[in-house]
C-alpha cells in the first residue's frame, strides 16, 4: 500500500471518523436518514450519495463542503449541526477541513464504518 494511502487512512482515522461519530451518527445513520435530511454518515458511498443537499462533501474544497458549513453554524444557526448542546471546536473543524482538502479518502470496509451510538435520544434532540 503507498505512503499516501496510509496517510489518507491515518487522516480519516484521526481527523474525521472520531468527530462524526460523536457529533453525527446518532442521526445521520441508515434508520434515522429519512427523518434528518436524508443523510447517512456511517460509510464513505452513503456520506458521498445522500442527503437532500447531496454532496455534502466535496474532496478537494472544504469551502465549497457543506458538511463544513453546517459544523462551523453550531446549534445556535436553525440550519447548523450540531443541533445541540456541544460544538464541534476549532481543532475538530480544522481537522474535517483538512481531511477534505487532502482529498476526503474514505476507507471502505470496517475501517470505514461508522459506529452508531445505541442510546435512543437522536429522534428526541432536534
Amino acid at each position: 500500500m503507498p505512503s499516501h494511502s496510509k496517510e489518507s487512512e491515518a487522516a480519516f482515522a484521526t481527523r474525521l471518523k472520531p468527530v462524526l461519530e460523536y457529533y453525527c451518527t446518532e442521526c445521520h445513520n441508515p434508520r434515522l436518514a429519512p427523518v434528518f435530511g436524508g443523510l447517512d454518515l456511517t460509510t464513505g458511498r452513503a456520506a458521498m450519495t445522500t442527503g437532500s443537499h447531496a454532496p455534502v462533501i466535496l474532496p478537494g474544497h472544504p469551502d465549497q463542503s457543506l458538511l463544513v458549513t453546517v459544523l462551523r453554524l453550531g446549534h445556535e444557526e436553525a440550519f447548523g449541526m450540531p443541533p445541540a448542546p456541544d460544538k464541534i471546536s476549532d481543532d475538530e473543524l480544522n481537522g474535517v477541513r483538512a481531511w477534505i482538502q487532502q482529498g476526503a479518502h474514505w476507507p471502505t470496509g470496517e475501517k470505514g464504518r461508522l459506529k452508531v451510538p445505541v442510546d435512543g435520544t437522536a429522534a428526541e434532540s432536534h
